[in-house]
């Protein structure tokens, strides 16, 4: 978390190409030191499509909106990759047990943990809008982007007021706003490999930074 709140963060204030590959190459070293080798393969497989689209977009097309688009997104690549680890890795248990062992304030551990227990969530009920369109016989079609996203979002604004409701409620019935310390039966703690790899960041963000002043 930590991690993926600091790349952003640097990227946007000092915007280079040596930060982005670093902080990608930082972020496939990382899927290769805890064994995520299937997701390594697809997220180099899915950078190669990104980088060729840009390259094309760059070299035939002089749309300064979609070409700023994708520089955005760029910033944000190694963040993709690393928020794949709190998705698939971790349940929402686990994270509210480390945030609380950071003393980090209560109210953020509580919104931070709705928050990334809905995106899984979110899949699902994208899946089942789809079905839905299906059986309507409403087709999405990247040719008609507007009105695909209309037929997607109007419904995925309802259900995530819905959602909402029911991630919170289960939250408070297993006492997420008590004013007491939470016992857990997991126990994170920081290992060498998590003290290396901050001090490695930092580190490579130095020489970038410094060379950029």
């Amino acid at each position: 978390m930590a991690i993926n709140i600091l790349l952003p963060f640097i990227n946007t204030i000092f915007p280079s190409s040596k930060a982005i590959f670093f902080t990608l190459f930082f972020a496939l070293s990382l899927l290769i030191i805890t064994g995520h080798y299937k997701r390594l393969l697809k997220s180099i497989i899915y950078l190669f499509i990104f980088f060729t689209l840009y390259e094309l977009v760059l070299i035939y097309s002089k749309n300064a909106v979609f070409l700023s688009m994708l520089r955005m997104m760029m910033l944000f690549l190694p963040c993709i990759v690393l928020a794949s680890f709190l998705i698939t890795d971790y349940n929402s248990s686990e994270m509210l047990s480390a945030l609380q062992m950071i003393k980090l304030p209560k109210i953020f551990i509580i919104g931070l943990t709705v928050t990334l227990r809905y995106i899984p969530t979110f899949k699902k009920e994208f899946v089942f809008i789809k079905e839905a369109m299906q059986i309507r016989g409403v087709k999405f079609s990247i040719f008609h982007p507007l009105r695909s996203l209309e037929y997607l979002l109007v419904p995925q604004l309802y259900r995530c007021l819905t959602l909402s409701h029911e991630l919170t409620s289960a939250g408070l019935t297993k006492g997420i706003d008590a004013p007491y310390k939470r016992s857990s039966f997991y126990n994170r703690k920081f290992l060498i490999i998590d003290y290396l790899a901050i001090i490695a960041l930092i580190f490579g963000y130095g020489l970038i930074v410094g060379g950029i002043i």
